[in-house]
């Protein structure tokens, strides 16, 4: 069983501390909805999204800024629009 830090906090309450490798850290670049679009170039968006192994409703979400893309998919797109 998992043991649990706890710490009193100024106000007398007991909170739950997170575990240190439960933070985002550094994941690495995430794009902004601009560059996605800039490297999705002439392909359709479905296309695109196949590419990384998503659909084409999460690739909208990524060129319109509601959803962030992440670091991994980011790396893969480059990779794979690379090479030939």
């Amino acid at each position: 069983m998992a043991m649990l830090a706890y710490v009193i906090t100024k106000q007398k309450r007991i909170k739950k501390m997170n575990h240190p490798n439960r933070g985002r850290g550094n994941l690495g670049y995430i794009p902004t909805p601009v560059e996605v679009k800039e490297m999705r170039g002439t392909m359709t968006q479905d296309a695109a999204a196949a590419l990384i192994w998503t659909t084409g409703r999460i690739w909208r979400k990524y060129e319109a800024g509601d959803s962030r893309m992440h670091p991994a998919s980011w790396e893969l797109l480059q990779i794979k629009r690379k090479s030939p």
